[in-house]
């Protein structure tokens, strides 16, 4: 029921007048049967008393006129509730982005999350509408069934009371199936997704080079199809099972409604009343239409209810991580580059038992240039999450300018980074997008997205692009050019200084680039050394030596700091790293 309420609120307020025209007309809509009985016992005794034609001419008209009226109010109730299902379906599914928008990192990294926002997607497109609609089919059934069952109890009462059993077993047994589908899917909803990424890996153009090489695409082709063969196996053994009780319930109805049609004829024999007969067959063909609309509408709704409960579960998440944010605002920040300290960081991301990083404290100057180092899982990204405030310190705080950065607005903090990540998105978009995204309403600045460009190294390829910086990048749109590997890591690159943030951080930022174009960004990068405080995250070392400081992470925890000379003279772990390095270009 509160799923209802919920449905209906959001329903009305996205659409109040198309609302009331529905419920109005339909309403109106829901009397025309119980007219057309008495409309047809009438006329039925008219002819047999009549003796011209011409007497009778008036029902016809009558009859068409509740056929006209009928017409108009279904034409109305398409009209409103195509507009009405197009804006229901909108709402619902902003509301499912909104929530996503809310949700955490740690969210979007846990399987059960996925699982729910993959059953919440498919209901949130339709479902809601077809509840209300149904809302509205029900009580226009309701309507009918009153309005033409009082005329049954006003002839004979068990008529009535028997025309309104027969749909009842009919009802309860398809209530018991649609939950064993709900079941279903719920139980399937990881498999189905699974199902959706292999069918992603092989219309994608991201993997397409992988699959087709290494043969993997009719591997994936059967997997698939064994799923949805397993799928629909499970399907078919529900709806087998689901057709026959429905033939034997559906058969108990009609003997039921052959009974009550037995005393109908019985007691229209009784007072000799032929329209009353005419009118009797009528109405129990009227009540059963009625009685299924209403009796199995809530049959219906039940199913709606189970289903959108997938919905509601999904808007209903807390996130995993509800940041505290304070209001100190963007002065913590203003007047240049800030001091960034780690003061005893701890962090154990969740179901984890060992720490990614341990009491780490470290000291980040402003306006400068510091090199995080170590080993694949050293700790050196978690650095990162922390300080964008992905997630949040197990233990210890996190400085800036001696403001703890959890007493900043969450918006007003991230504003003041700009962040290179190592997998950084290519956008379908054309190239001022691309570098404008790092700064929105910066969009039309074409001096200021030029400027990104150009100290992104990228002159060359705006000069080769159709259009400059408003051309299309990738192939999933008309003239769209798609850049080397290379060309989209200085695409993200221009992205995170057009940002124009105060802390730049680097990740892996010149994987994807030759020496040259390595030496040439970085030599960009250096020179605006009084723009912002800047973390750099490497693992090759003709990078990292030309940053003022570099940290040495192992095991999450801190072991060796100072500048490349002097740790190269110390002899420790950057040492070794930097001699194995070397000798690749050595030997």
């Amino acid at each position: 029921m509160r799923n209802w309420v919920r449905v209906l609120g959001l329903v009305w307020v996205t659409g109040r007048g198309g609302v009331v025209g529905i419920v109005f007309t339909t309403a109106l809509d829901a009397l025309m049967p119980a007219v057309q009985v008495v409309l047809l016992g009438v006329t039925v005794n008219a002819v047999l008393r009549a003796e011209r034609p011409s007497e009778l001419v008036v029902y016809p008209l009558l009859f068409g006129l509740v056929a006209c009226l009928s017409l108009v109010f279904t034409a109305l109730q398409g009209y409103w509730q195509a507009s009405l299902e197009q804006r229901v379906s909108n709402t619902f599914n902003l509301k499912l982005v909104e929530k996503s928008a809310q949700l955490s990192l740690p969210d979007f990294e846990n399987p059960r999350v996925y699982n729910m926002l993959q059953l919440a997607t498919r209901e949130a497109t339709g479902r809601p509408f077809q509840m209300f609609s149904q809302l509205v089919a029900t009580i226009s059934g309701g309507i009918s069934l009153v309005s033409v069952t009082g005329i049954l109890i006003s002839w004979n009462p068990l008529v009535a009371f028997l025309v309104l059993l027969s749909p009842i077993l009919p009802v309860f047994v398809n209530q018991f199936f649609v939950k064993r589908l709900w079941q279903v899917e719920r139980e399937r909803s990881e498999e189905r997704r699974r199902g959706e990424y292999l069918l992603a890996l092989m219309t994608n153009d991201k993997p397409y080079k992988e699959t087709r090489l290494f043969g993997l695409v009719p591997h994936f082709i059967q997997t698939y199809r064994t799923m949805l063969g397993r799928f629909y196996d499970v399907d078919m053994d529900i709806e087998r099972k689901r057709s026959l009780a429905s033939v034997v319930s559906g058969f108990v109805g009609v003997a039921v409604t052959a009974i009550a049609i037995f005393f109908a004829i019985s007691d229209a024999l009784a007072v000799s009343d032929v329209g009353r007969l005419a009118a009797y067959v009528s109405a129990i063909a009227a009540v059963s239409v009625a009685a299924q609309m209403f009796i199995g509408g809530f049959g219906q709704l039940f199913e709606h209810t189970l289903f959108l409960g997938n919905l509601f579960d999904f808007l209903d998440l807390r996130p995993v991580l509800e940041f505290e944010s304070g209001d100190k605002g963007a002065r913590v920040i203003s007047g240049g580059p800030p001091t960034i300290v780690f003061e005893n960081v701890t962090f154990c991301y969740p179901d984890q038992d060992r720490p990614a990083l341990s009491s780490f404290s470290a000291t980040f100057h402003p306006g400068k240039t510091v090199a995080l180092v170590g080993a694949n899982g050293a700790g050196k990204s978690t650095i990162v999450k922390l300080l964008a405030r992905l997630y949040e310190p197990t233990e210890g705080r996190i400085l800036i300018n001696d403001t703890d950065i959890r007493e900043i607005k969450l918006d007003t903090y991230r504003k003041q980074l700009a962040v290179l990540f190592q997998d950084f998105i290519q956008y379908e978009a054309s190239l001022r997008q691309n570098i404008a995204y790092g700064r929105l309403e910066a969009m039309e600045d074409n001096e200021r997205v030029i400027s990104a460009a150009q100290r992104a190294k990228l002159a060359d390829v705006i000069d080769e692009l159709p259009y400059g910086i408003d051309s299309q990048l990738g192939k999933w749109f008309s003239e769209g050019r798609q850049l080397s590997g290379g060309q989209w890591q200085r695409v993200a690159l221009a992205r995170a200084l057009f940002r124009g943030a105060p802390i730049i951080v680097l990740d892996e930022p010149t994987a994807s680039l030759d020496a040259q174009a390595e030496e040439a960004v970085f030599e960009q990068i250096n020179s605006e050394e009084s723009a912002a405080t800047k973390l750099l995250i490497s693992h090759r070392f003709s990078t990292v030596r030309t940053a003022d400081e570099i940290l040495v992470i192992s095991d999450g925890e801190l072991i060796e700091q100072g500048t490349h000379s002097s740790l190269v003279s110390a002899g420790g772990v950057y040492a070794h790293m930097y001699a194995l390095q070397a000798k690749g270009y050595t030997d």
